[in-house]
C-alpha cells in the first residue's frame, strides 16, 4: 500500500496513488474501505463501474457524500485511475476521508447499504 508520511500530506497525490493501487492490486476486491495508519485517514475505493448503468456509481457516491456530511466527515481528496488518455479511464475511484479507525465500520456500512439499494434497484429492472 502506498505509503503517507507523517507532518505535510498531499492529499490528492495520496488519493491518486490509492486510486492506481486499488485498481492494480486489489481488483477483484471492487470497493472497500481501508485505514491509513500513517496518515490516520479512511480510504473509500471502488473498481466498480455498472456496465449499462453509467451514471449509478456516481449517484452512490453522492449519497456517500451526503451521509458524510450528515456524520461531520470531510472529504480531503478524490482521484480516479486510470487517467484520462488512458483505456477506461476513471475506472477506479478513491477518496480520503477525514476519519480515523474508528469511523471504519460506519464508513463499510454507509457505502454497504448504498450498494444494497443499487442492487435492489438493479434487481427490479431486470
Amino acid at each position: 500500500m502506498p505509503k503517507a508520511s507523517k507532518g505535510l500530506i498531499d492529499w490528492r497525490r495520496l488519493a491518486q496513488d490509492l486510486a492506481l493501487h486499488a485498481c492494480e492490486d486489489h481488483f477483484p476486491t471492487r470497493r472497500g474501505v481501508w485505514f491509513i495508519e500513517e496518515a490516520g485517514v479512511l480510504c473509500l475505493f471502488n473498481n466498480n463501474p455498472y456496465e449499462g448503468f453509467p451514471t449509478l456509481r456516481d449517484e452512490e457516491l453522492a449519497e456517500f457524500r451526503r451521509l458524510l456530511d450528515v456524520e461531520g466527515l470531510r472529504e480531503l481528496a478524490y482521484a480516479t485511475y486510470p487517467p484520462e488518455g488512458d483505456e477506461d479511464p476513471g475506472y477506479t475511484y478513491a477518496m480520503i476521508i477525514e476519519a480515523g479507525q474508528e469511523k471504519l465500520g460506519w464508513a463499510e456500512d454507509a457505502m454497504g447499504e448504498i450498494v444494497r439499494r443499487s442492487h435492489v434497484m438493479l434487481d427490479e429492472r431486470c
